[in-house]
């Protein structure tokens, strides 16, 4: 192997490498949310896709079962796209199939497949199936977008996007975009232009995030208002976050904070601080709780899905959290509420 190809191999399998630890770290980190294992398992499924193509294109004589790993991961890359997109606008709950019958019904049509078409013995078949794949590929992308469409009408309407999961979902949509492109066009380009695309896609917003993060440490702090907030205009900002949560649900999201709620009605994080602590009297954790165990609560009276799911439904972070909170609120815990309410 030559240096140009030597390199090429370095830059086009470091993406690879480098998205492995990227997954692991958002599955092993708390607090761990369901859209972060999809994306986890997003990463995951790209990097076992780059790291088949990689080898496969400096070794054309892998083994087939090594090359059939690697298009069935292919084949979770747009579904997991889409759950993660899903999971992001917290609209989850609302898919006419639960994401675990879909992926579930996926991963057996997946493990049928292999079962039945080995690529040892059917390379043929193959081909066509991974032109089936790619285009199931596209089609989640396609779904994905329109779920991420009210973001990119945002995007399109202020021409910025300033919320930071909002800003994430568009990059993971547009670098998985770009993957996706790079493989369908290889056949006029190259056959590692999607490896080299994934390394250059993870890279520029890794470097993008940290410069982020730079320029946000080192903006000036807006100071609390000493001045009362006039009764007239703070009812009607409480009018709109009551309507902006009752529409638009937003406590279903884990990671919600008092500045991503500031963005979306268009005040700053002190002024809703101040509208919440001093016309409210109440917190903002404590505020968004308030909707989040009452949703627990229809929940629980309702359906019987798992404690475990309508916690996570509801938007806390993890069930120990769901049964503190529900104690402190309900008198009681969601176990005990259940059975009372049948």
């Amino acid at each position: 192997m030559n240096i140009s190809s030597s390199l090429l191999f370095f830059f086009s399998a470091l993406g690879a490498f480098n998205g492995l630890l990227l997954s692991g770290y958002l599955l092993l980190t708390k607090p761990r949310t369901i859209s972060n294992t999809f994306l986890s398992l997003l990463l995951l499924m790209i990097s076992v896709r780059i790291t088949k193509s990689v080898f496969f294109f400096f070794n054309p004589q892998l083994a087939g079962e090594f090359l059939q790993v690697g298009l069935a991961a292919c084949f979770l890359i747009g579904p997991f796209l889409y759950f993660y997109c899903t999971s992001q606008q917290n609209k989850l709950s609302t898919l006419w199939l639960s994401w675990h019958w879909q992926l579930g019904l996926l991963t057996i049509c997946m493990l049928a497949t292999i079962w039945l078409v080995p690529y040892s013995r059917d390379s043929h078949n193959w081909h066509i199936i991974f032109k089936v794949i790619n285009h199931v590929w596209l089609c989640f992308i396609l779904m994905s977008a329109y779920v991420l469409r009210p973001i990119f009408i945002q995007w399109w309407r202020d021409k910025k996007l300033v919320d930071a999961s909002d800003i994430t979902a568009i990059s993971v949509f547009v670098g998985v975009s770009l993957i996706w492109m790079a493989y369908f066009t290889s056949r006029y380009t190259s056959y590692i232009a999607g490896a080299l695309s994934f390394s250059v896609v993870l890279y520029f917003n890794l470097m993008f995030f940290v410069l982020r993060r730079k320029a946000l440490s080192a903006a000036p702090i807006e100071k609390y208002s000493d001045k009362k907030i006039d009764d007239k205009q703070a009812q009607q900002h409480i009018s709109q976050l009551q309507t902006l949560l009752n529409e638009q649900h937003l406590y279903k999201d884990a990671q919600l904070t008092l500045s991503k709620v500031a963005k979306r009605m268009g005040v700053s994080s002190p002024y809703l601080s101040q509208l919440l602590n001093d016309n409210m009297k109440v917190t903002f954790t404590h505020f968004i709780n308030e909707y989040r165990i009452e949703l627990a609560k229809e929940m629980l009276k309702t359906n019987t899905k798992k404690v475990d799911d309508i916690a996570d439904e509801c938007g806390f972070n993890s069930t120990s959290t769901f049964y503190a909170v529900f104690k402190k609120h309900v008198q009681m815990t969601p176990s005990a509420f259940r059975k009372n309410a049948l």
